[in-house]
């Protein structure tokens, strides 16, 4: 799909995909697969310190500094350095919590 960006007209995600050659897909893809927010995970028993609510932010932070470490992965491959720039400043204060 076609929407007005800084620059003029975006590009569809799965266009910008297909430039990308095959080896790069899968590097790509295993690098999505192995991203973790280590070292920022808890050993069980410091999780069972915590009470449930607090358990429950900490996952959710955890969700959200993959997703976040993902999107700099995908960003990086494509070619768009701005984006990753732009994701790795907008993860800081999270991980900082």
């Amino acid at each position: 799909a076609e929407g007005a960006g800084e620059g003029g007209q975006e590009e569809a995600p799965e266009a910008i995909v297909a430039r990308l050659p095959p080896t790069a897909l899968r590097e790509v893809y295993a690098a999505l697969l192995k991203t973790s927010a280590h070292p920022f995970t808890l050993e069980p028993r410091a999780r069972l310190m915590l009470e449930i609510h607090e358990l429950r932010e900490w996952d959710k932070h955890q969700r959200q500094l993959v997703v976040h470490r993902q999107a700099c992965h995908l960003a990086t491959a494509l070619g768009q350095e701005e984006a990753a720039e732009r994701l790795r400043e907008a993860m800081a204060p999270g991980t900082l919590e």
